[in-house]
């Protein structure tokens, strides 16, 4: 599903804002390997086969699901000169402690 902010960018308003980041750049004279790009992908558990283990011919089944909360997130980042950063794996768990930095 495409977001209505999404969907109503035409090409003017592309071109718009390759210009302004072209301003941008050369007013801030900007090198390659200050500029760079990042993503976000995400994945849920939405599985709809259940993994069995079981002898054969046992009435003893095992079978495991996925949690239905499961969330990962990836994020991916490189930079216009061709420097590619480690992915990000972000999984789910606890909060960070906001105190933790200071």
């Amino acid at each position: 599903v495409i977001s209505s902010a999404r969907n109503s960018i035409d090409e003017a308003g592309v071109a718009l804002l390759f210009d302004s980041m072209g301003e941008a750049m050369k007013e801030h004279n900007f090198t390659a390997d200050r500029i760079f790009n990042m993503d976000e992908t995400s994945f849920t558990s939405r599985r709809k086969s259940k993994d069995v283990v079981a002898l054969k011919g046992s009435r003893n089944v095992w079978a495991k699901t996925v949690p239905t909360n499961f969330h990962l997130s990836i994020v991916a980042c490189g930079s216009a000169d061709g420097m590619i950063l480690p992915p990000l794996f972000l999984f789910p768990g606890e909060s960070v402690n906001k105190d933790l930095g200071t």
